[in-house]
């Protein structure tokens, strides 16, 4: 780490921007919730609605219920938007930040305008292990 400036520091906030960017478009886009699921750390915790879930495969089991429910995945007809992304690097393996989302309904035949489902913000913290960044924890605010 070079400090708040340095070229490293800028690089590792790049990396944690696009994992949130990567977050909302393998939920929107992935074939599988384990692309989504594979964004966590091996022991992470996604955390929504007062729930929590541990681990890749819970939070995948929680995905799955809902894609299944029509909130996300390549079928759903919604899109998952962040903005105002910021991640501040804390250590040479820990980070924190977050980001605004929204999660926008296609328009449709009967409904020609997008509508906006749900908003809120993602409150994350960062892990790198063996040089790549994770989610370590995620919590989901509306």
């Amino acid at each position: 780490m070079t400090g708040s400036t340095g070229s490293s520091t800028i690089t590792d906030e790049h990396a944690l921007t696009r994992l949130m960017v990567e977050f909302a478009a393998a939920a929107d886009d992935a074939d599988s919730v384990d692309a989504v699921s594979a964004l966590f750390d091996t022991d992470g915790v996604f955390t929504v609605g007062g729930e929590s879930y541990s681990g890749r495969a819970a939070i995948a089991a929680y995905l799955q219920g809902a894609r299944d429910a029509g909130f996300a995945g390549p079928d759903a007809g919604t899109r998952h938007l962040v903005t105002n992304a910021l991640a501040t690097v804390e250590s040479e393996n820990e980070a924190s930040g977050g980001c605004e989302w929204m999660l926008l309904r296609s328009a449709t035949a009967e409904s020609p305008v997008p509508t906006v489902i749900a908003s809120g913000q993602y409150r994350d913290r960062y892990r790198r292990t063996n040089g790549h960044w994770s989610i370590a924890a995620r919590t989901v605010r509306s």
